[in-house]
């Protein structure tokens, strides 16, 4: 799952890039940084949410662990 969401952002990354070039040509240089300013903070905002999950994989296993050497 991590991958995946690396991969949509590096996806993002290029995208930006893309989009950025094509409004450079078209509208100038201030529209495309804005542009690229508002998908690297969606981008971000989506990163951030695997976040979360990360820890909570981590407390499962913290978890399980636990429950592994009460047994034994």
């Amino acid at each position: 799952m991590i991958a995946a969401s690396l991969t949509d952002f590096l996806m993002c990354l290029l995208n930006i890039g893309a989009v950025a070039t094509y409004i450079d040509a078209r509208a100038g240089f201030l529209s495309s940084l804005f542009l690229s300013f508002l998908f690297l903070s969606f981008s971000l905002s989506s990163a951030c949410e695997v976040a979360p999950l990360i820890t909570v994989n981590k407390e499962s296993y913290g978890a399980r662990s636990t429950v592994g050497a009460s047994m034994a």
